[in-house]
């Protein structure tokens, strides 16, 4: 059985306004947004950081800009693939 993968980009930064959560708010974070797409049967697997390199544009070297190593994190779901109707031999 294959799987089909989603990822989502989050903030690096969380803002919660409930003070409920204070001292845990990116686990409440990611708990709410795992069981959001638990609801339309994304399984939660794992959360990365990715580093990204952005080098300055042609005007932004001319100032001076320098390259900026940046990092994501990313969340990644799965669900089971739809059957493809194809028998497997």
């Amino acid at each position: 059985m294959g799987y089909v993968y989603k990822m989502l980009q989050i903030p690096p930064t969380i803002e919660m306004r409930d003070k409920a959560y204070k001292g845990h708010e990116a686990a409440a974070y990611l708990e709410e947004l795992a069981n959001k797409m638990a609801q339309d049967g994304w399984q939660y697997m794992r959360t990365d950081p990715i580093g990204v390199r952005v080098n300055p544009g042609c005007l932004g070297k001319l100032f001076g800009h320098k390259e900026q190593e940046l990092v994501y994190y990313v969340v990644i779901f799965r669900k089971p693939a739809p059957p493809s109707g194809e028998a497997k031999a």
